[in-house]
């Protein structure tokens, strides 16, 4: 069989890789959250206890500001280097940086609003730069068909009664975006835009959150008893089972931010794995190395003792030195590297290069949702199938839980829930090819 020499000492970390000069201009800021989080992140796992420590170090440096414009508070990055950002954050921690990336894409979706000219977004900004507002979401179970409904009140108001699902970092949220129908839902039914502040009369937070991964999110459940929303606070109407503008922006942002948390879970995934795979291959090769000189020394006393006939034996000739030696690497190991390599580099070129189709200047119009789920399903569709490669890679010690690629393992299948899930994504792009004006999922 043939073998290959491995380079010693720890896999290089090589994804994503900048692109552009400024790309990872917010990646030593997430680095910084990581570290905290990574610490406590076994912990919370657990416990399915919330990621709070990082959230409050992200309070701190400035992390949860991070897409609002300066001149409003913030740091103004960009959605591409929120990406990188994500990225990085989700290499340290899978809960912590899925939680955060549902107030990141709320925030740049109120920052492409506000360029815009949209009123109440300048205001929304302005509260989370100064560090008074974490956004939390319900697109997860309310989606095209929320069931959560509204009774329109004679000054324009709506009470409101539901469940919502799937509210990550409920907890620390100081709002939640989110809408209703008004009256019975169904087809010919309109549904409602709005935000609630946490806590409002009527608002409970139910802990429910006990799942397979992604455990320090808390993404537990709202529950809605007659609460009043003010009709300066409903922003946008739809028709029920439609995008609508509403829902095509906030996916259009939502999609990117998401795609970058899970391909680096992934990434991570891959360096654990080559580390362990390079340190396995350097202990075999120096207990390899060990029993060759303890051969050659046992040899060299046995010939000093032994009667010399005929001018004597010549002494052993000594070899290379055992950190000469290269490390040997099998072919199978080799193609499960290279594997890895190959599905991050490609689903990340695919999320720069939907970004870069955006543009500057983008619309967020059904051919741009299509754009970039396409993206997030090749990402997290990569990152599952990078976990597994991973663990395959590292051998048996990855399914002990206290590997961090068996958290891992559990975390990146949350990724394929999101909607557009991966199969719903490939009719959307299909029903557009095939001339769907894609109004609806």
């Amino acid at each position: 069989m043939a073998t290959t020499a491995a380079a010693p000492g720890r896999a290089r970390r090589t994804y994503p890789v900048p692109l552009r000069d400024g790309d990872d201009a917010f990646v030593p800021l997430a680095a910084e959250i990581g570290a905290v989080a990574a610490r406590h992140a076994a912990e919370h796992d657990r416990d399915a206890t919330f990621v709070a420590p990082a959230y409050r170090a992200m309070r701190a440096n400035g992390y949860l500001r991070l897409p609002v414009p300066v001149e409003l508070g913030g740091l103004g990055a960009s959605l591409r280097q929120v990406c990188y950002a994500q990225a990085e954050l989700g290499r340290h921690d899978g809960a912590t940086a899925l939680a955060v990336s549902m107030h990141l894409h709320s925030t740049v979706n109120q920052a492409y609003l506000h360029a815009r000219g949209a009123a109440g977004a300048e205001r929304m900004l302005r509260r989370i730069g100064s560090g008074e507002l974490v956004i939390a979401t319900s697109g997860g179970s309310d989606w095209l068909w929320p069931d959560t409904t509204a009774v329109v009140e004679a000054d324009g108001s709506l009470r409101v009664s539901g469940r919502k699902v799937f509210c990550s970092q409920a907890p620390e949220a100081g709002a939640i975006s989110t809408c209703a129908v008004l009256g019975r839902p169904g087809p010919g039914c309109e549904v409602a835009h709005f935000s609630v502040p946490l806590p409002s009369p009527g608002v409970r937070l139910e802990e429910t959150w006990d799942t397979l991964g992604m455990r320090g999110t808390a993404s537990h459940d709202l529950v809605f008893e007659d609460v009043r929303v003010p009709a300066e606070a409903v922003v946008a109407r739809r028709p029920w089972g439609e995008f609508g503008d509403v829902l095509t922006t906030a996916e259009v942002h939502f999609a990117p931010v998401i795609a970058a948390t899970y391909l680096g879970i992934a990434a991570q995934a891959r360096d654990t794995a080559v580390t362990r795979a390079l340190t396995r291959a350097a202990t075999r090769a120096a207990t390899r190395a060990a029993t060759r000189a303890a051969t050659r020394a046992a040899t060299r006393a046995a010939t000093r003792a032994a009667p010399q006939a005929g001018g004597g034996v010549a002494p052993h000739a000594a070899g290379p030195s055992p950190a000469a030696r290269p490390q040997v690497m099998p072919p199978t190991a080799q193609r499960l590297a290279g594997l890895m390599d190959a599905r991050l580099r490609t689903a990340w070129w695919a999320l720069a290069g939907a970004l870069d189709e955006l543009g500057p200047g983008y619309a967020c119009t059904p051919e741009t949702l299509a754009t970039v789920m396409i993206a997030k399903r090749e990402a997290v569709v990569a990152a599952v199938e990078v976990v597994g490669l991973a663990m395959d890679l590292a051998g048996g010690g990855s399914y002990f839980r206290r590997s961090p690629l068996e958290r891992a393992y559990r975390d990146v299948r949350a990724g394929t829930f999101h909607p557009l899930t991966p199969e719903a994504t490939l009719l959307y792009a299909g029903k557009l090819t095939l001339g769907d004006p894609g109004t609806a999922e």
